[in-house]
């Protein structure tokens, strides 16, 4: 049986960490929303917490299964499942799902579906900035099937769909990085060059 539930019957929503912990070279990894990318974690630009100055009591570290969504900013509604690879992190400024009536994968592909993005826009829309609330998160509706064996069937299905497609996405995350970097190098040697210009030279 098919049918529509609201995310918070079917996944527990909650904030991430509320304010950013001392950074450090090294620990646990921080995912914020510009690690979040169309589904997938990109470790790009990763920021690091040493675990004695995380709050865990209050922002536990990530299990994997659990999804992130971005709160708010241009990428307000994108999220992520965080696979066995990113499990232990610190789950950022954002919000959190844990599943626990429905399959994550299934929950988290149809996050970033139409049926999703298009509720998402309405309640984006509501606020002067992009913004995406716990209350918010837990109203959108997706889809539930009876068992998680159905479910899984749905997933093994879009899989197969899915193999040739998901290599490219990982290319294209890794340029969006590498643009990223050649932007901030563009802006910081032009900057230099600019200042350093003799007097009158720009107005040349």
């Amino acid at each position: 049986m098919t049918r529509l539930v609201p995310i918070k019957r079917v996944a527990r929503v909650r904030y991430g960490l509320g304010q950013p912990p001392p950074h450090s070279d090294d620990g646990v990894a921080i995912i914020r929303a510009t690690n979040i990318y169309r589904g997938a974690i990109v470790p790009e630009g990763m920021i690091y917490a040493r675990l004695e100055d995380l709050p865990r009591e209050r922002a536990p570290l990530l299990v994997a299964g659990e999804i992130l969504v971005v709160r708010s900013g241009a990428y307000t509604g994108d999220s992520a499942l965080v696979t066995p690879d990113w499990e232990g992190s610190a789950p950022g400024y954002d919000l959190r799902l844990t599943p626990f009536e429905i399959e994550p994968r299934f929950l988290a592909l149809q996050l970033l579906g139409r049926r999703c993005q298009d509720q998402i826009s309405l309640v984006r829309s509501r606020a002067a900035q992009p913004h995406l609330n716990a209350e918010d998160l837990g109203d959108i509706e997706v889809v539930s099937l009876a068992t998680r064996e159905e479910e899984r069937a749905v997933l093994g299905g879009l899989d197969a769909r899915l193999s040739e497609i998901d290599p490219l996405l990982l290319d294209l995350n890794s340029m969006r990085w590498l643009v990223a970097e050649l932007r901030e190098a563009v802006i910081a040697t032009s900057f230099e060059d600019l200042v350093a210009a003799p007097e009158g030279a720009l107005e040349a």
